[in-house]
């Protein structure tokens, strides 16, 4: 029994992605969020991915390569490896198909110990050198844990994203 989105051979921004669980996970989530498209009605556009820690970088491998018709991503206290598939198809596309994609949001406790505050901070800033467009916010004093301050900060962002319709 797994309890992880995806595979890793350990929590460091230098081990590369475990593809085949990566893949596969995207796939189930990308279906879901179809299927929920065709009975609901709503639209990809008004859709937001996100998640915690590792529901956070599967967050960005579905918002920036597998769906990047969705409203927005975020991604608290999440990683990308130094080698990311993410970062290698944003280099491989023009600037202007990027900035089609939706923003990001993160947020990474400063005292993480699990996923370290540099780790969060430099896929933001890869990311953003890249193209994507997003704001990242430090969590004084947190952990690897959610922290009320940033929750409220992602219901705003929430509200900016999916404006009332």
């Amino acid at each position: 029994l797994s309890h992880v989105w995806f595979d890793r051979i350990s929590i460091s921004p230098n081990v590369p992605e475990h593809t085949e669980t990566l893949e596969t996970t995207g796939k189930d989530v990308t279906d879901f969020i179809r299927q929920e498209v065709v009975k609901t009605g709503i639209p990809e556009s008004r859709i937001i991915v996100g998640g915690f820690s590792m529901g956070g970088a599967l967050a960005m491998h579905i918002g920036f390569r597998l769906m990047s018709k969705v409203a927005g991503v975020f991604a608290l206290s999440s990683f990308l490896s130094h080698t990311s598939s993410i970062y290698h198809s944003l280099k491989s596309m023009q600037r202007e198909d990027i900035k089609t994609f939706p923003p990001l949001f993160m947020c990474h406790g400063d005292r993480d110990s699990l996923v370290p505050h540099e780790w969060g901070k430099n896929t933001f800033q890869t990311l953003k050198q890249l193209g994507v467009d997003g704001e990242f916010h430090t969590i004084p004093n947190a952990l690897h844990e959610m922290k009320e301050k940033e929750l409220l900060q992602l219901y705003e962002w929430i509200n900016r994203c999916l404006p009332p319709m």
